[in-house]
């Protein structure tokens, strides 16, 4: 088998992006660093792209039918966390 040319490419996410907190059902948040706490959240089919999850607490949280797009997850908690379709 021949691999890929030039294999995977790392998410280009910006270092200094403006601060997003609420993750709300249906919400498409793009270009932003999302912090805070979503223990036990459940979020319906938010779309979230180019984005850095900094520090999230999502224990126990559910994310129904939602996407993460070229994100950076950078020291979240997702324990106990369902990702559904």
């Amino acid at each position: 088998m021949v691999p890929k040319a030039g294999g995977r490419v790392p998410p280009r996410v910006g270092e200094d992006l403006p601060t997003e907190s609420p993750l709300l059902d249906e919400s498409r948040i793009a270009n932003v660093a999302i912090v805070g706490d979503y223990t036990r959240a459940e979020v319906l089919a938010a779309e979230i792209t180019a984005c850095r999850l900094d520090q999230v607490q999502a224990i126990g949280s559910r994310l129904i039918r939602s996407r993460l797009v070229d994100c950076v997850v950078v020291a979240c908690d997702f324990s106990g966390a369902a990702l559904d379709d």
